[in-house]
């Protein structure tokens, strides 16, 4: 996907999310665990509300913040839908697959955090602010409910 625009982003963002959600899934099918299968039906769960959630960003975001150009600040990141998917080593293990998606959410705050820092005060720091903020709210959500599985 080329990423142009803050719309691209968000667009990106939410195919990262669904990407996340249906490595779960298989994830889900392979694993001989009843409490990773318990843990993984929710972080999917998660992650495919979380991909609805940024799409609606699109729909009431303000055309300045959608259109705002940010092709230069990620040439040299450039964003590609990557393997979200855990390894085989971490398929019945709960903390290394947890620490796996949390290690997803926070290279995507991080760059949101980097875009915003090149932005300035242009129509889409306020947007960024907001992605941020949902990104962080989320993944001490999953954490807290990470933790309540681990007592199961």
């Amino acid at each position: 996907m080329k990423t142009e625009t803050v719309k691209d982003i968000l667009q990106w963002t939410a195919a990262f999310h669904r990407e996340i959600a249906a490595c779960l899934r298989q994830c889900e099918d392979e694993t001989h665990s009843e409490r990773v299968r318990l843990l993984l039906d929710y972080l999917q769960q998660h992650e495919e509300r979380l991909a609805h959630v940024v799409e609606r960003f699109e729909g009431t975001s303000d055309m300045d913040e959608l259109n705002t150009w940010c092709f230069e600040f990620i040439q040299d990141n450039a964003l590609e839908p990557r393997a979200a998917c855990l390894s085989d080593a971490h398929k019945d293990d709960v903390e290394a697959l947890f620490m796996d998606v949390m290690n997803q959410h926070r290279q995507l705050i991080e760059l949101y955090r980097y875009l915003d820092g090149r932005f300035g005060h242009s129509p889409a720091h306020g947007l960024l602010e907001k992605l941020i903020d949902l990104e962080q709210h989320e993944a001490m959500q999953m954490s807290q409910s990470a933790n309540r599985f681990r007592d199961l």
